[in-house]
């Protein structure tokens, strides 16, 4: 198969990691493949980003991708398609651009990608396109479950746990099928009404100084990415970065920290009752 027009963009400034590469399937078909997150801080900031944001960088650039993709072959259907934060970012690129472009639309496939903002969902001018996303979760699913989803979803069996099913490697297959299961879990269950919970009690400016300051403790480390930073060595510039920040960025994030706990002991509760 043939592959073409490989786009990169990390930029630090706007908070955006983007990446996209094209596969020809064939002389009439295309798949579109958005990059997932990475390794980088940078990357989970802007994922992150989504709790507060109408649009994320990453978006509005998968939109201008598919929509140059798209007029570089006008001969050729097209599939969308990513992990996690790709996914997302196929499914905002499908339901964003021009209804000439979506009725080449074949479908869009949305690997645990996270969803939307529900007023970004009901901006969808197009519904009938929703009926072309196809999301597929692991069974513990966390990232998948965030935010909300207006298609519907199947389950993937994966041989990890918790967090680490998020990694698709993981996900079961025989041949040329995914092995699939009816129900997620209660540790899925309770994440995801425990997520929807805190948002409902937050306000967006909340989020975003929370959010804003968790990172800000990471960028005080030096490191480009998770993988780098040495928990022992940088607590005491963690520390101090907590020091310096404003009395109130402080209270904010101490308290958005409560919301999130009693939001998720009120689902492990609600889940026995």
């Amino acid at each position: 198969m043939k592959v073409s027009d490989y786009v990169k963009n990390n930029n630090f400034e706007a908070e955006e990691q983007f990446s996209a590469i094209t596969v020809h399937l064939s002389d009439n078909e295309m798949y579109l493949s958005f990059l997932g997150t990475d390794g980088s801080i940078l990357g989970w900031k802007e994922d992150f980003n989504m709790s507060f944001m109408e649009n994320i960088p990453a978006q509005l650039s998968g939109k201008k991708y598919t929509e140059v993709v798209a007029n570089k072959y006008p001969n050729k259907k097209m599939i969308l398609g990513g992990h996690s934060k790709g996914g997302n970012v196929a499914v905002y690129s499908a339901f964003s651009v021009s209804k000439e472009i979506q009725d080449r639309i074949i479908k869009v496939v949305n690997y645990d990608g996270p969803g939307f903002q529900k007023k970004t969902i009901d901006s969808i001018e197009n519904k009938d396109i929703i009926k072309k996303i196809y999301t597929y979760i692991p069974q513990d699913s966390i990232i998948g479950r965030i935010l909300e989803h207006e298609e519907g979803y199947e389950i993937i069996k994966s041989t990890e746990k918790g967090i680490y099913q998020h990694d698709i490697y993981s996900w079961q297959v025989i041949r040329n099928k995914m092995i699939k299961l009816k129900n997620t879990t209660n540790s899925s269950e309770k994440m995801s009404e425990t997520m929807k919970t805190w948002l409902k009690n937050t306000t967006p400016e909340q989020r975003k100084i929370f959010f804003d300051s968790i990172f800000e403790f990471f960028y005080s480390t030096s490191a480009n990415a998770f993988s780098e930073i040495s928990w022992i060595k940088s607590t005491p510039k963690l520390f101090e970065t907590y020091k310096g920040m404003p009395e109130k960025d402080r209270k904010m994030l101490i308290e958005m920290i409560k919301l999130f706990g009693k939001a998720y002991f009120l689902s492990i509760k609600e889940s026995k009752e």
